[in-house]
């Protein structure tokens, strides 16, 4: 009676099926990586508002000094945000309904500056309007003209002090909701006026 001798699995039949195994375990492991670094330098979303807002007529010249509050809210817990560029315009809207900017000579924010993780910065912003400016784009209706804030931002974050993303242009309106010019000599703000992506 004939006997059939079992033979063992040939190493290159092993070294296969190992090197299929490896494969896998290496793109789980590239998978696994990848959204790890990207979770991690994923941005969080900056929330901007407006805490306070004034404004003084100058006697002599006749101009409007607009004095801004800007609070800007870093909720995340590892970037840091560096701020490349900064700048705070004013809005109003006309009858038509479309809002336009309201041009004055600005205090510029000095930039770059770096916001730490969880972190509120206010950011105090001077703009001065000239009379002639106002009174003839707001044609004198001072008193029923609502004013918006519009906030730009240039950004990029800062990842455990060490990583840098890229960079990141962020564009808020903020509508204070009611005139920011009237007759009184001194009116100031004290609500806070969210911002929404503009």
């Amino acid at each position: 009676m004939a006997t059939t001798k079992l033979q063992p699995p040939s190493a290159s039949r092993c070294s296969s099926k190992q090197y299929i195994l490896l494969a896998l375990a290496g793109t789980l492991v590239s998978i696994v990586i990848v959204i790890a670094i990207s979770i991690l330098f994923s941005p969080v979303e900056i929330d901007f508002s407006i805490t306070k807002a004034t404004h003084v007529v100058a006697k002599q010249a006749g101009g409007v000094n607009v004095g801004l509050t800007v609070a800007a809210a870093n909720p995340g817990r590892r970037a840091a945000v560096e701020y490349c560029s900064f700048a705070v315009d004013l809005k109003y809207t006309p009858e038509n309904g479309v809002p336009s900017t309201l041009h004055g000579e600005h205090m510029r924010v000095g930039t770059p500056f770096v916001q730490p993780p969880r972190n509120t910065t206010a950011i105090l912003v001077q703009i001065y309007v000239a009379a002639e400016y106002w009174n003839q784009y707001l044609e004198g209706k001072t008193n029923s003209t609502t004013m918006s804030v519009e906030v730009t931002a240039t950004v990029r974050f800062i990842i455990l002090g060490k990583a840098y993303t890229r960079l990141y242009d962020i564009s808020v309106l903020c509508d204070l909701g009611f005139s920011l010019f009237h007759n009184a000599t001194v009116s100031s703000f004290n609500n806070s006026a969210n911002c929404v992506a503009a």
